[in-house]
């Protein structure tokens, strides 16, 4: 998690501030680069597996689908599914749960699906006490 590892990271955050400047997309468009940043963002929870090389190329996967999601974020159905009490109780609570479940997954992404098994009950145990 060093910051010259990450470099791109920032990099999509400066894209995003810049385009900012420019104007916001489209309704349509917004909407459009949401589904598509969740789609980026998720996908990996699914075929990133223990054999994936991470973090390294395989991490602007994700980082792309974050910077879609948050330029597009302002779209109607953006904010229809992001503005519901669980998802902001969720994002309230993110970086505790971040903490929480890193470690028990052994600090990384992919691997055997049962590490995350523990973390995914205590997430769905914190959501549900929203």
């Amino acid at each position: 998690y060093l910051t010259p590892f990450r470099v791109f990271e920032f990099a999509f955050g400066t894209l995003i501030v810049l385009a900012e400047r420019r104007g916001s997309p489209s309704p349509r468009r917004a909407t459009a680069m949401f589904a598509a940043g969740l789609v980026l963002m998720l996908a990996p929870m699914v075929l990133y597996t223990a054999a994936t090389p991470f973090p390294g190329l395989t991490a602007a996967i994700p980082a792309t689908g974050a910077a879609l999601a948050i330029y597009g974020g302002r779209s109607p159905a953006a904010l229809r599914s992001l503005g519901n009490p669980v998802a902001i109780r969720v994002g309230t609570m993110s970086y505790l749960l971040y903490l929480c479940t890193l470690p028990r997954c052994g600090g990384r992404t992919g691997g055997d699906s049962r590490a995350y098994s523990l973390p995914a009950g205590r997430m769905v145990v914190a959501v549900q006490r929203c």
